[in-house]
């Protein structure tokens, strides 16, 4: 008599945004962006979004795909008030900030400030 039992599936979890972000998961990112989730999800206590978890998880994968997306918001405050770049200085993670720098402002976006063009 053979065995007919199948192995038993894999378990795959759900794709979950704000896991990703915690776990540092690109490939998570993307399935879950695939799925419908967004990057402009807000965390209920902290009003938090994706890329503010994972600066203060300091996942960098994340972050550096996460920008490429049109629903990442580099602007969005915080409860505290602070954006993902302000997190950044907060926990001297100057990696992280380097990748959200130049994501956030233009190069040159000083230059309109100033009267004189220099």
């Amino acid at each position: 008599m053979a065995n007919s039992a199948s192995a038993a599936p894999v378990y795959q979890p759900l794709p979950d945004i704000f896991r990703a972000a915690r776990e540092d998961n690109a490939d998570m990112l993307r399935a879950a962006l695939g799925a419908g989730e967004s990057l402009g999800q807000i965390e209920a206590d902290m009003f938090r979004n994706p890329i503010h978890i994972a600066v203060l998880f300091g996942a960098r994968s994340f972050i550096a795909e996460a920008i490429k997306h049109p629903s990442a918001d580099l602007w969005a405050r915080d409860r505290g008030g602070l954006r993902p770049l302000d997190l950044c200085w907060l926990k001297n993670d100057f990696a992280i900030h380097d990748i959200l720098q130049p994501a956030t402002y233009y190069p040159g976006w000083f230059l309109e400030f100033s009267e004189d063009g220099r």
